[in-house]
């Protein structure tokens, strides 16, 4: 059921005592007299919003504070009539423990900046950035906030393609050096483009001492051998002899993507060469997706694998998966 203020009401917590679980999806918040952050939550602890629109950035944030005892919440692509970067007006976050936050470019920066600036506690466990909509610094704010119980973190790369200088300013490259507990840190962009060396100033950041796996993800298309190899391998390899144990490199698209400009066997064999002193210290790893629909984290139907056209429909009927929560759908 979408929810919007001239529609169906929300059955109540009180008439759900035993729900955990809330998805919102492709629903409409207006400024009615029965907006939804007028309900405390107390039971629900997972919480997804997904294709929504809400008449201000402050219905939306105040949507989320009324859920005070969540442990993992999901925002994306979520749109207001108008779109701010700061809060016009304070709204008090609850004091949260979750073990997983999971937010997409709309509205990032709005949602990142209120939990930075917010006084109550706030751990995390698994960040995913989905596609970033905030500047760095934001997210800065946040990572210095959270860094000390953040374990596992995802971050798209495929921003950073647009600074090329070696000569970065902080401003421009999320800090990871708060990030003292992080093992495991995924770069989940599967477009290929010149890493740029955003990405290698945040390697150089890492002050984690539990730090395990380190991921890529990107495509065989035009462009993926021009990457900063040498720069990329020179970072990783700082972490070699410490608790380093595998440079995963998550390659998607198969021998039918239409975008595709190497087979996957003569392409790990070139990125080896160039990545020969990582190769040689046995961490490096390679992963194969055959098919585009592993993006959405979907099998495709075995008769759909032949096509890339019949694969990316598949992608779109299905829907992208953000994180791996069992959701019931209002």
């Amino acid at each position: 059921m979408s929810y919007n203020v001239h529609g169906p009401s929300i059955p109540t917590p009180q008439k759900l005592p035993n729900l955990n679980t809330l998805e919102f999806s492709r629903s409409y918040f207006g400024s009615g007299p029965d907006n939804l952050a007028t309900t405390t939550w107390t039971a629900i602890s997972r919480l997804r919003l997904h294709f929504c629109k809400f008449a201000t950035t402050e219905m939306m944030v105040e949507l989320i504070a009324s859920f005070p005892r969540l442990e993992f919440l999901s925002v994306s692509q979520c749109y207001t009539q108008r779109s701010i970067r700061v809060l016009d007006r304070e709204i008090q976050m609850p004091s949260w423990r979750l073990r997983h936050l999971a937010l997409d470019q709309f509205p990032a920066h709005a949602i990142i900046h209120w939990m930075a600036t917010q006084s109550a506690e706030l751990t995390v466990d698994s960040f995913r950035i989905l596609s970033l909509g905030a500047e760095p610094p934001t997210i800065n704010a946040l990572l210095s906030k959270i860094g000390g119980s953040l374990r596992h973190l995802e971050l798209p790369w495929l921003y950073l393609s647009e600074l090329h200088s070696p000569q970065l300013l902080l401003d421009d490259v999320v800090l990871l050096r708060p990030c003292t507990v992080l093992t495991t840190l995924a770069f989940t962009e599967h477009h290929m483009h010149d890493l740029g060396h955003g990405v290698i100033a945040m390697l150089s950041h890492i002050t984690s001492p539990r730090l395990s796996t380190i991921s890529f993800g990107m495509r065989l298309n035009q462009g993926y051998l021009d990457v900063h190899w040498e720069e990329i391998q020179t970072a990783l390899m700082a972490y070699a002899s410490s608790t380093l144990s595998a440079v995963v490199f998550d390659i998607c698209g198969g021998p039918f993507a239409y975008d595709v400009v190497t087979p996957y066997e003569r392409a790990v064999p070139l990125i080896k060469k160039r990545l020969a002193l990582l190769e040689a210290t046995g961490l490096l790893q390679f992963k194969y997706s055959d098919n585009t629909a592993n993006e959405v984290d979907t099998p495709v139907p075995t008769k759909l694998r032949r096509s890339s056209f019949w694969q990316r429909l598949w992608g779109r009927i299905v829907g992208r998966q953000e994180d791996p929560i069992p959701l019931i759908t209002l």
